[in-house]
C-alpha cells in the first residue's frame, strides 16, 4: 500500500468529507447507498487516525521520536482506528422490531390474510433473517 504524506491525507480526508455528504443525499432516497456512507467514514476513521510512535515496544512522544530518529535509531509509527462499531439488534420484543415485522406482515398480507400464529412465526423468522443479514450469530432456540 502506498504511504502518503500529510498534505494527501489531508487532500483525500477532505475527498472523503464531501464523498460523505454526497452520498448522505443519495442514500435518502435509495437507502441500499448507505455502505457508501459507511465506507467512506471508514476511510475518513483511516486517514485522520492519530499516529502512535514505537521505539523497541515502547510509545513516544511525536516530539521524542523526532530526536531518537535524529540519532539514527528506528522509530516505527503505527496509526491506530477506532474499531467499527457493530450493529446491534433491537430485542425481539421491542418496538422497533415489532414494527418492522408488522410492515413486513402488511407486504405479505397483499395477497391474502395471515393468522396471528403466522405471523408470530414470521416475526421470529424475521429476526433471525435479520441477525444473518447482519453478520450476527443466530441464537440457540430456548
Amino acid at each position: 500500500m502506498k504511504a502518503y504524506t500529510e498534505e494527501e491525507r489531508a487532500a483525500l480526508a477532505g475527498l472523503c468529507n464531501t464523498e460523505i455528504k454526497r452520498w448522505k443525499a443519495a442514500s435518502e432516497s435509495n437507502p441500499n447507498m448507505r455502505y457508501m456512507v459507511e465506507l467512506m467514514e471508514i476511510a475518513l476513521a483511516a486517514l485522520t487516525a492519530e499516529p502512535v510512535y514505537l521505539y523497541e515496544g515502547r510509545e513516544l512522544s511525536e516530539d521524542k521520536a523526532r530526536e531518537y530518529a535524529s540519532y539514527g535509531r528506528n522509530i516505527r509509527t503505527l496509526y491506530t482506528t477506532p474499531p467499527v462499531a457493530a450493529i446491534e439488534l433491537p430485542e425481539l420484543i421491542s418496538d422497533a422490531v415489532n414494527e418492522a415485522a408488522w410492515f413486513l406482515h402488511d407486504k405479505l398480507a397483499e395477497g391474502g390474510p395471515l393468522t396471528g400464529h403466522q405471523f408470530n412465526n414470521l416475526k421470529g423468522s424475521f429476526y433471525e433473517a435479520m441477525k444473518v443479514a447482519l453478520g450476527a450469530p443466530a441464537e440457540e432456540k430456548k
